[in-house]
């Protein structure tokens, strides 16, 4: 079972929201290895450590959330990084698995895979002014990814 991600309000009190996924046939232990709130705080992003994303929504007093918005699968291994373009309509995640993923979140869909990397991807930005992604890995480089090309540009 996938483990489940608590969130409580910062004022006012309240009651925590715990989102974890129902359990399916084909579910395997999995822990929550990233966490990245949408720009609009609308929703959350999870990463697992079975390379999963699933965007969670927030917003709403409900105590208790059972059903992801969206789960998108795209790594081989466990989600380290994960970030949002500043109007929320893509995200990026950066894994063990060396790749950098990049999502669109309004078509519940992998947009591509960056490839680069020689080690695990520990940190990822998106540059909107740019049109461009920064990522970083454990094998000690910093790359620079340009979004509509879907190249690195620098090392």
């Amino acid at each position: 079972m996938l483990e489940s991600v608590g969130v409580w309000p910062l004022r006012g009190g309240g009651t925590e929201r715990r989102m974890r996924p129902r359990p399916t046939v084909a579910a395997t232990a999995s822990e929550t290895t990233a966490l990245q709130l949408s720009p609009d705080g609308e929703a959350v992003a999870v990463g697992y450590s079975d390379g999963t994303v699933r965007l969670w929504p927030v917003a709403g007093r409900e105590p208790l959330l059972e059903e992801e918005r969206v789960a998108l699968s795209g790594h081989r291994s466990a989600v380290l990084c994960l970030a949002f373009a500043p109007d929320g309509s893509q995200l990026a995640s950066g894994g063990a698995d060396t790749l950098v993923v990049l999502w669109d979140v309004v078509a519940e869909a992998g947009v591509c895979k960056l490839r680069g990397h020689r080690g695990p991807v520990t940190g990822v930005a998106m540059i909107a002014s740019l049109g461009a992604l920064a990522s970083v890995s454990k094998d000690g480089t910093l790359r620079l990814w340009d979004l509509h090309t879907q190249h690195c540009v620098q090392t």
